[in-house]
């Protein structure tokens, strides 16, 4: 199983079908799915969606990459981030955890994760993140490390986004 990279905290490797009931609590929340924004899941829908991620990884040429987020010490399953190819030398950054990890800075530690891996161990020059207007918590996470560069109308997700970007 491939790491993606850790942090003091958490470990971000690739998903495996024992995640299933912790990905299930996340996806099938409804103050989770709320703030992607998103449709909660059933657990069959979470199922099929964790298999089709795990078989993603096997692809060369993919259009993203999610990855689990654990405890290092425990393994439990936090949530997942995600790294989107927007082209050559931009990629969007996402992620998403389950309810009872809210608060407690791992948003925080994520997203310097991913900006170090994507800055350090990677091609890409530049990292673009969306947030839903109505997600303080990941705004503010965004906030620090990252420039706010304008907001649109989301069609697919119906709701008002938030652009951030952040340079090598």
């Amino acid at each position: 199983m491939s790491i993606l990279f850790q942090t003091t905290r958490l470990i971000v490797r690739q998903l495996n079908l024992n995640d299933i009931d912790g990905f299930y609590d996340m996806q099938s929340n409804k103050k989770v799915m709320e703030m992607v924004p998103d449709k909660v899941m059933s657990l069959n829908q979470c199922k099929r969606d964790l298999k089709i991620r795990i078989s993603n990884y096997n692809q060369l040429k993919k259009p993203f990459d999610v990855w689990a987020v654990t405890n290092s010490t425990t393994n439990e399953f936090i949530g997942t981030t995600a790294l989107v190819y927007i082209d050559s030398n931009t990629v969007e950054i996402g992620y998403r955890f389950r309810e009872q990890f809210w608060g407690k800075g791992i948003g925080t530690e994520i997203v310097k994760g991913l900006i170090n891996n994507v800055f350090n161990n990677r091609k890409e020059n530049k990292i673009v993140a969306d947030v839903s207007k109505f997600n303080i918590g990941s705004t503010k996470i965004l906030e620090k490390f990252m420039t706010k560069t304008g907001e649109s109308y989301n069609n697919f997700d119906k709701c008002i986004d938030l652009h951030f970007e952040l340079k090598k």
